[in-house]
């Protein structure tokens, strides 16, 4: 009867984890921000960013995908991508400008 309970609990666990798998974020649309959908995503997920001009700075913490349809523009601020969090995150199809940090400015993404 063990044996069969154990068979049980893997077999569920196996479901369970088949259940689970990378979503699609979108913004605007489901979030208002870049970093409100970022904040909520896990990771494996995509967050599709629509055009238009975001004046927010963006954190990312997970391993997530960034897309940007039409060339959205990130302006005035800096994405910042956690090098401890962030493995296998990637970001594409963005302009980023105006961002200042420091002595630097213009187009700034740190890793």
């Amino acid at each position: 009867m063990k044996k069969i309970w154990g068979f049980v609990l893997v077999l569920g666990m196996v479901l369970i984890g088949s259940l689970v798998s990378a979503a699609d974020l979108y913004v605007p649309g489901s979030y208002t921000t870049i970093q409100a959908a970022v904040d909520v995503a896990i990771t494996g997920d995509t967050i599709y960013v629509s055009a238009g001009i975001y004046t927010e700075a963006v954190y990312v913490n997970k391993g997530i995908a960034l897309v940007g349809i039409g060339t959205p523009t990130i302006s005035g601020n800096e994405v910042t991508f956690d090098s401890t969090n962030a493995d296998n995150a990637s970001i594409s199809g963005f302009k980023i400008t105006g961002a200042t940090s420091g002595k630097i400015s213009g187009n700034i993404i740190w890793v």
